[in-house]
Protein backbone atom coordinates (compact mmCIF):
# COMPACT_ATOMS: atom_id res chain seq x y z
CA UNK A 1 0.00 0.00 0.00
CA UNK A 2 2.81 2.38 0.79
CA UNK A 3 4.46 1.71 -2.61
CA UNK A 4 1.29 2.50 -4.56
CA UNK A 5 0.82 5.79 -2.75
CA UNK A 6 4.21 6.92 -4.06
CA UNK A 7 3.68 5.75 -7.64
CA UNK A 8 0.28 7.37 -8.18
CA UNK A 9 1.42 11.03 -7.88
CA UNK A 10 4.19 10.31 -10.37
CA UNK A 11 1.67 8.99 -12.89
CA UNK A 12 -0.50 12.07 -12.47
CA UNK A 13 2.44 14.41 -12.95
CA UNK A 14 3.58 12.62 -16.10
CA UNK A 15 0.06 12.64 -17.62
CA UNK A 16 -0.20 16.42 -17.12
CA UNK A 17 3.13 17.22 -18.72
CA UNK A 18 3.06 20.10 -21.20
CA UNK A 19 2.44 19.14 -24.83
CA UNK A 20 3.20 21.68 -27.58
CA UNK A 21 0.20 22.53 -29.79
CA UNK A 22 -0.10 20.62 -33.05
CA UNK A 23 -1.34 23.66 -34.96
CA UNK A 24 -0.81 27.41 -34.93
CA UNK A 25 -2.94 30.33 -36.10
CA UNK A 26 -0.77 32.24 -38.54
CA UNK A 27 -3.36 34.64 -39.92
CA UNK A 28 -5.40 37.46 -38.42
CA UNK A 29 -8.69 38.93 -39.57
CA UNK A 30 -8.90 42.44 -40.96
CA UNK A 31 -11.90 44.71 -40.37
CA UNK A 32 -12.81 47.99 -42.01
CA UNK A 33 -15.43 50.23 -43.55
CA UNK A 34 -15.70 51.71 -47.04
CA UNK A 35 -16.17 55.47 -46.76
CA UNK A 36 -18.16 55.84 -49.97
CA UNK A 37 -21.12 53.65 -48.98
CA UNK A 38 -20.53 52.65 -45.35
CA UNK A 39 -20.08 48.98 -46.25
CA UNK A 40 -18.42 47.08 -43.38
CA UNK A 41 -16.14 44.19 -44.24
CA UNK A 42 -14.19 41.44 -42.52
CA UNK A 43 -11.35 39.61 -44.29
CA UNK A 44 -10.28 36.29 -42.77
CA UNK A 45 -7.34 34.88 -44.76
CA UNK A 46 -6.39 31.24 -44.41
CA UNK A 47 -3.48 30.08 -46.55
CA UNK A 48 -4.33 26.46 -45.88
CA UNK A 49 -7.86 26.74 -47.31
CA UNK A 50 -8.65 25.23 -50.69
CA UNK A 51 -11.78 27.33 -51.27
CA UNK A 52 -12.85 30.93 -50.78
CA UNK A 53 -16.16 32.03 -49.25
CA UNK A 54 -17.95 35.33 -49.71
CA UNK A 55 -20.68 36.00 -47.15
CA UNK A 56 -22.82 39.14 -47.39
CA UNK A 57 -25.17 40.19 -44.63
CA UNK A 58 -27.90 42.81 -44.88
CA UNK A 59 -29.22 44.11 -41.56
CA UNK A 60 -32.85 43.66 -42.62
CA UNK A 61 -35.02 40.72 -41.58
CA UNK A 62 -38.61 39.69 -41.10
CA UNK A 63 -38.99 41.88 -38.02
CA UNK A 64 -38.48 44.88 -40.33
CA UNK A 65 -41.40 43.98 -42.60
CA UNK A 66 -43.90 46.87 -42.78
CA UNK A 67 -47.32 46.40 -41.22
CA UNK A 68 -49.51 44.35 -43.52
CA UNK A 69 -46.55 43.16 -45.62
CA UNK A 70 -45.33 40.14 -43.68
CA UNK A 71 -42.89 38.02 -45.68
CA UNK A 72 -41.43 40.94 -47.63
CA UNK A 73 -37.80 40.45 -46.52
CA UNK A 74 -37.95 36.70 -47.18
CA UNK A 75 -39.38 37.22 -50.65
CA UNK A 76 -36.74 39.85 -51.50
CA UNK A 77 -34.06 37.30 -50.55
CA UNK A 78 -35.42 34.87 -53.16
CA UNK A 79 -35.88 37.45 -55.88
CA UNK A 80 -32.34 38.79 -55.58
CA UNK A 81 -31.17 35.61 -57.33
CA UNK A 82 -33.41 36.42 -60.32
CA UNK A 83 -31.78 39.75 -61.21
CA UNK A 84 -30.95 40.02 -64.92
CA UNK A 85 -28.12 42.56 -65.11
CA UNK A 86 -27.55 42.44 -68.87
CA UNK A 87 -31.06 42.57 -70.34
CA UNK A 88 -34.64 41.48 -69.51
CA UNK A 89 -34.18 38.28 -71.53
CA UNK A 90 -30.62 37.56 -70.30
CA UNK A 91 -29.59 34.89 -67.82
CA UNK A 92 -30.41 35.63 -64.16
CA UNK A 93 -27.77 36.06 -61.47
CA UNK A 94 -28.47 32.56 -60.18
CA UNK A 95 -27.34 31.07 -63.49
CA UNK A 96 -23.81 32.42 -63.06
CA UNK A 97 -23.61 31.58 -59.35
CA UNK A 98 -24.54 27.95 -60.00
CA UNK A 99 -21.76 27.58 -62.56
CA UNK A 100 -18.88 28.91 -60.51
CA UNK A 101 -19.82 27.99 -56.92
CA UNK A 102 -19.27 24.70 -55.14
CA UNK A 103 -21.85 25.74 -52.56
CA UNK A 104 -24.24 28.67 -52.27
CA UNK A 105 -27.43 29.63 -50.48
CA UNK A 106 -29.23 32.39 -48.58
CA UNK A 107 -31.53 32.72 -45.60
CA UNK A 108 -33.62 35.32 -43.81
CA UNK A 109 -33.94 35.54 -40.04
CA UNK A 110 -35.74 38.00 -37.79
CA UNK A 111 -33.00 40.64 -38.09
CA UNK A 112 -30.82 39.79 -41.10
CA UNK A 113 -30.68 38.50 -44.66
CA UNK A 114 -27.57 36.47 -45.41
CA UNK A 115 -26.08 35.33 -48.75
CA UNK A 116 -23.02 33.09 -49.05
CA UNK A 117 -21.07 31.61 -51.95
CA UNK A 118 -18.19 29.12 -51.78
CA UNK A 119 -15.93 28.81 -54.83
CA UNK A 120 -12.37 28.19 -55.94
CA UNK A 121 -9.98 30.99 -54.91
CA UNK A 122 -9.45 31.95 -58.57
CA UNK A 123 -13.18 32.81 -58.73
CA UNK A 124 -13.09 35.20 -55.77
CA UNK A 125 -13.11 38.38 -57.86
CA UNK A 126 -16.01 37.10 -59.97
CA UNK A 127 -18.05 36.24 -56.88
CA UNK A 128 -17.47 39.73 -55.49
CA UNK A 129 -18.60 41.22 -58.80
CA UNK A 130 -21.83 39.20 -58.68
CA UNK A 131 -22.54 40.39 -55.15
CA UNK A 132 -21.89 43.98 -56.27
CA UNK A 133 -24.46 43.49 -59.03
CA UNK A 134 -26.96 42.17 -56.51
CA UNK A 135 -26.38 45.19 -54.28
CA UNK A 136 -26.51 47.73 -57.12
CA UNK A 137 -29.28 46.50 -59.40
CA UNK A 138 -32.02 45.59 -56.95
CA UNK A 139 -35.20 43.95 -58.21
CA UNK A 140 -36.14 46.31 -61.03
CA UNK A 141 -35.52 43.62 -63.67
CA UNK A 142 -37.86 41.07 -62.04
CA UNK A 143 -40.84 40.12 -64.22
CA UNK A 144 -44.34 39.59 -62.89
CA UNK A 145 -44.11 35.86 -63.72
CA UNK A 146 -40.88 35.46 -61.76
CA UNK A 147 -42.35 37.40 -58.88
CA UNK A 148 -45.47 35.20 -58.75
CA UNK A 149 -43.38 32.02 -58.92
CA UNK A 150 -41.00 33.00 -56.11
CA UNK A 151 -43.85 34.28 -53.98
CA UNK A 152 -45.42 30.82 -54.18
CA UNK A 153 -42.06 29.20 -53.33
CA UNK A 154 -41.76 31.31 -50.18
CA UNK A 155 -45.38 30.59 -49.31
CA UNK A 156 -44.71 26.85 -49.56
CA UNK A 157 -41.57 27.19 -47.41
CA UNK A 158 -43.59 28.89 -44.67
CA UNK A 159 -46.28 26.21 -44.79
CA UNK A 160 -43.69 23.43 -44.78
CA UNK A 161 -41.82 24.79 -41.76
CA UNK A 162 -44.75 25.97 -39.65
CA UNK A 163 -47.67 23.88 -40.93
CA UNK A 164 -47.57 21.55 -37.92
CA UNK A 165 -48.21 22.18 -34.22
CA UNK A 166 -44.51 21.73 -33.37
CA UNK A 167 -43.62 24.15 -36.16
CA UNK A 168 -45.54 26.88 -34.34
CA UNK A 169 -43.49 26.60 -31.13
CA UNK A 170 -40.45 28.69 -32.09
CA UNK A 171 -42.26 31.67 -33.67
CA UNK A 172 -44.80 31.86 -30.87
CA UNK A 173 -42.07 31.71 -28.21
CA UNK A 174 -40.07 34.41 -29.96
CA UNK A 175 -43.14 36.59 -30.27
CA UNK A 176 -43.54 36.52 -26.50
CA UNK A 177 -39.84 36.73 -25.55
CA UNK A 178 -38.14 39.04 -28.05
CA UNK A 179 -39.13 42.66 -27.55
CA UNK A 180 -38.05 43.78 -31.02
CA UNK A 181 -40.63 41.53 -32.65
CA UNK A 182 -43.50 43.81 -31.78
CA UNK A 183 -45.67 42.46 -34.60
CA UNK A 184 -46.19 38.66 -34.38
CA UNK A 185 -47.40 38.64 -38.00
CA UNK A 186 -43.79 39.26 -39.10
CA UNK A 187 -42.91 35.76 -37.89
CA UNK A 188 -42.97 32.81 -40.29
CA UNK A 189 -46.23 31.33 -39.00
CA UNK A 190 -48.93 29.69 -41.08
CA UNK A 191 -50.76 33.03 -41.06
CA UNK A 192 -47.74 34.46 -42.90
CA UNK A 193 -48.35 32.00 -45.74
CA UNK A 194 -51.67 33.67 -46.47
CA UNK A 195 -50.51 37.23 -45.83
CA UNK A 196 -47.63 36.94 -48.31
CA UNK A 197 -50.20 36.63 -51.11
CA UNK A 198 -50.99 40.31 -50.56
CA UNK A 199 -47.50 41.37 -51.66
CA UNK A 200 -47.06 42.80 -55.15
CA UNK A 201 -44.05 43.24 -57.40
CA UNK A 202 -44.28 46.97 -56.70
CA UNK A 203 -43.83 46.29 -52.97
CA UNK A 204 -40.59 44.47 -53.72
CA UNK A 205 -39.15 47.14 -56.00
CA UNK A 206 -40.08 49.84 -53.50
CA UNK A 207 -38.49 47.98 -50.58
CA UNK A 208 -35.19 47.36 -52.38
CA UNK A 209 -34.84 50.80 -53.95
CA UNK A 210 -35.96 52.77 -50.91
CA UNK A 211 -34.94 51.64 -47.43
CA UNK A 212 -37.60 53.92 -45.95
CA UNK A 213 -40.16 51.45 -47.28
CA UNK A 214 -39.39 49.39 -44.18
CA UNK A 215 -40.68 52.15 -41.94
CA UNK A 216 -43.49 53.59 -44.05
CA UNK A 217 -45.79 52.30 -46.82
CA UNK A 218 -44.68 52.88 -50.41
CA UNK A 219 -47.03 55.21 -52.25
Amino acid sequence: MRGSSITLPLVVVLSCAYQPPKFAVTHTEQRGRIDGNGLRFVIMPDRGATVAEVAVRYDVGSSDDPVGKAGLAHLVEHLMFQIRPDAPNAKPLRYYIERLATKWNAYTTYDETHYYTVAAPRQLETVLQLEAIRLHDGCTSISEDEFAREREVVRNEIRQRTGTPEGQIEPLLLASLVQRISRPESLATTRGASRICRLSCKDIICAVCDVSAYSSPCA
